[in-house]
């Protein structure tokens, strides 16, 4: 049977929440629900059909809640459709199984939620799904993240003087399902930008976007990471990223391509960690502060160099610009040899100064890791 996508954004837009147990938060009642800031996801616990807690990772720029296989068959989730979707790169007909009932520790029930099945172990940071932004948009809402927590307003939250209001910014499309869109300032020049705590680069762009805000982009020293086709392109920007009164200098900005974001710029965790943001759901409207937290060190592919291989054989699939694999004369396509796969990978993507040994094309060469970016 074939999902209806109404029917299917139903239960992932959260519609129909309760709370339990409502604290007072001044003079506003509120649900606190707790949250875990992990390296590069947001967590939070949650009970699925009665079983134990398990952690979710919370994504606000997701159309679809997502559960891995595994769970979904020992807990014997029955299955309602499928539903066309890119999910990590992959795009395919997803199979979707319903929960029954789901309740965020804290004493907030989602009620039935449908969950896309991925055929993965784990999401990232130990989750076994993950819940879309409905959490935050359904009801008034706030992120507080230096107090590890997320308080629900079922009456409507307080007023937020000092703060930046970002009028239509909970954008709701014909499906229901509700985003976080913004305007930021990036190297000067406006940006529309979508909140995503479930992006872990700091800025998501696309290659029009980058050559608007930064005159001569092509000129930037580039790194390659992992993207949905193989290598994608991580710069940094030589000017800030500002968001209301937050302010990040020279972020680093993963380059978009094809389908990845639904075609939007992206503002990630690593940036929204360092945001308070509130929800005025029936203004339309949301609330931005800066909190003071520090961001995390970004590391990266400090040798540029990123790995290929075809069957046992090894090759330089990407050579970074301005990298130290560049100014080793390493060229795209030569055989690389030296390091089994998976350790070759942990060497090239270790710390800043530690040295890396391999045999290219034939010849001993060393890397030095540095930051190039």
């Amino acid at each position: 049977m074939a999902l209806c996508r109404r029917e299917l954004l139903r239960g992932v837009g959260l519609l129909g929440v309760m709370l339990a147990g409502s604290p007072a938060f001044g003079q506003v009642n509120a649900a606190v629900i707790p949250l875990r800031l992990g390296r590069s996801r947001i967590i939070v616990d949650a009970v699925i059909d009665g079983a134990q807690p398990v952690p979710l990772i919370l994504d606000t720029g997701a159309h679809i809640s997502l559960i891995v296989e595994s769970f979904a068959k020992s807990h014997k989730m029955r299955e309602v459709g499928r539903t066309p979707a890119v999910i990590a790169g992959t795009r395919d007909r997803f199979p979707v199984v319903e929960a029954k009932k789901v309740v965020i520790t804290g004493g907030v029930d989602v009620g039935s939620v449908a969950f896309a099945v991925l055929p993965v172990p784990a999401l990232g940071e130990g989750s076994v799904g993950s819940i879309s932004g409905g959490l935050v948009t359904i009801l008034d809402s706030q992120m507080d993240f230096p107090n590890s927590r997320i308080l629900i307003f079922p009456n409507g939250g307080p007023p937020r003087t000092g703060w930046t209001r970002h009028d239509r910014g909970i954008v709701r499309e014909r499906t229901g399902t509700a985003y976080l869109d913004a305007s930021a300032m990036i190297c000067g020049t406006k940006v529309a930008v979508r909140l995503d705590t479930g992006s872990p680069t700091p800025l998501l762009l696309s290659s029009a976007t980058l050559r608007r805000v930064v005159p001569g982009a092509s000129a930037l020293n580039w790194s390659p990471v992992v993207g949905k086709d193989g290598a994608a392109r991580l710069v940094r920007l030589p000017g800030p990223l500002a968001i209301g009164d937050l302010q990040v200098d020279r972020p680093l900005v993963r380059l978009r391509n094809g389908d990845e974001a639904f075609g939007k710029d992206l503002v990630g965790y690593p940036v929204i960690r360092q945001l308070d943001i509130a929800t005025a759901t029936k203004e339309g409207a949301f609330y931005t502060r800066a909190n003071g937290l520090k961001p995390d060190p970004r590391d990266y592919n400090m040798s540029g160099l990123y790995v290929g291989r075809r069957g046992a054989e090894l090759f330089a699939e990407q050579v970074g610009k301005g990298s130290p694999a560049e100014a080793a004369g390493i060229r795209v396509g030569d055989p690389l040899a030296g390091l089994d796969f998976r350790p070759m990978i942990t060497a090239l993507n270790g710390a800043e100064g530690q040295t890396v040994k391999l045999s290219v094309a034939g010849r001993p060469v060393e890397l030095i890791l540095r930051d190039y970016l």
